[in-house]
């Protein structure tokens, strides 16, 4: 949460939104939303009051929404094995490439 307001603070981002998030994700446990709060805070105040970041940024608005379409949440695992895909799409290998053993002949070496 320290980090978190450190950048918001470098961002330039509103703090509201994201303090009434943790107040209703840890509605049930105000201990830890308090807590967390108050290392966000400290983190927003740290970005304010020391001298150690010389520059700030800020990052406007999106100018528009997102462009009509199909947009879905994914893991990790399935972009993963998504961008294997695509790779071995791109190599030219069979999509069903897996390694196979040799199979060698047991002989039986009579003398």
């Amino acid at each position: 949460m320290f980090a978190l307001g450190l950048l918001s603070w470098m961002y330039h981002r509103p703090t509201e939104g994201t303090e009434k998030f943790l107040r209703t994700k840890f509605a049930r446990k105000p201990d830890i939303a308090a807590a967390n709060i108050a290392a966000y805070r400290a983190g927003w105040n740290f970005g304010e009051t020391t001298e150690d970041f010389a520059v700030s940024y800020e990052v406007a608005p999106a100018a528009k929404a997102f462009p009509p379409g199909v947009y879905r949440n994914i893991s990790g695992n399935l972009a993963l094995s998504y961008g294997l895909v695509a790779a071995s799409r791109q190599a030219d290998l069979p999509s069903t490439w897996a390694p196979t053993r040799s199979r060698r002949r047991r002989t039986s070496c009579t003398s």
